[in-house]
């Protein structure tokens, strides 16, 4: 996701670098303050289990958090999918179901397959949860881009690092 390109809708309050845990733990108040609805997440699991479950309470209030391997390690219940271990990424995302409703209109006008750009990373084997909608899968069916409620709140989980992408500007 970059936020650059919805500039007319999304306004970023606080980014930090991903491997920086540190200053995530220093500053989830800012994360979780009512004034934020979104909550973006990617890069390595170095903060603190606390600051995980302070995200994860604003989460189950209300809040929508989009969230990227492997610092999805640190949450388990908000989560739309269980790890199943890990293994090496794969060529190719496709829309998991393209006849679901959210499917039609997440994916309205885009192509149904999206080709990597670059090496595969090392990505989670999510399981998807009950109740969870899966709405990108690697060629082998693994869920990729997973879709769920929790509490008042959802979470959009990425089974994958953020780098290199799947998605680019020219699809």
């Amino acid at each position: 996701f970059n936020p650059d390109l919805h500039t007319d809708s999304v306004v970023v309050i606080r980014s930090i670098p991903g491997s920086s845990g540190s200053d995530l733990d220093s500053s989830v108040d800012q994360f979780t303050d009512p004034s934020v609805d979104a909550i973006i997440l990617g890069g390595e699991n170095s903060f603190s289990a606390s600051t995980a479950a302070r995200i994860e309470t604003a989460v189950a209030a209300g809040k929508i958090l989009i969230i990227t391997y492997p610092c999805n390690q640190k949450f388990d219940a908000s989560l739309p999918a269980t790890n199943g271990g890990t293994s090496q990424g794969e060529d190719s995302l496709e829309v998991a179901d393209p006849s679901k409703v959210l499917s039609k209109e997440i994916f309205a006008g885009l192509p149904s397959r999206y080709s990597l750009k670059g090496t595969p990373p090392d990505r989670e084997q999510a399981v998807a949860k009950k109740g969870s909608i899966p709405l990108l899968n690697y060629d082998s069916g693994t869920p990729a881009l997973l879709y769920g409620k929790y509490g008042k709140g959802f979470v959009i989980e990425w089974s994958t690092a953020p780098v290199p992408g799947y998605m680019t500007a020219d699809q």
